[in-house]
């Protein structure tokens, strides 16, 4: 498992290497990650790019990495910006 999973861009981070890192590609692995992970009392740790320097992303040391790079693409319609002075 690679290194860079536990832990994010902080330099005061200390890093730990989860149980698990689990990659989904859709909204419905997710759920069934996190309804598997609910039942066990298992923690689960959102990482995006790990780019940030908050240590939101660093894991528990027992428990999974839900990383979400695979997920890349908007699938919904595109959000329309509101114009000034218009509704």
């Amino acid at each position: 498992m690679p290194e860079e999973y536990g832990h994010d861009e902080s330099p005061a981070a200390v890093a730990r290497r989860p149980q698990f890192v689990v990659r989904p590609a859709s909204t419905a692995k997710v759920s069934g990650i996190v309804a598997v992970a609910a039942t066990r009392h298992v923690p689960v740790t959102a990482r995006g790019a790990g780019t940030g320097l908050s240590r939101a992303c660093v894991p528990a040391a027992d428990g999974i990495v839900r990383s979400f790079e695979r997920m890349n693409r908007v699938l919904g319609p595109p959000l329309r910006r509101p114009r000034h002075g218009r509704r």
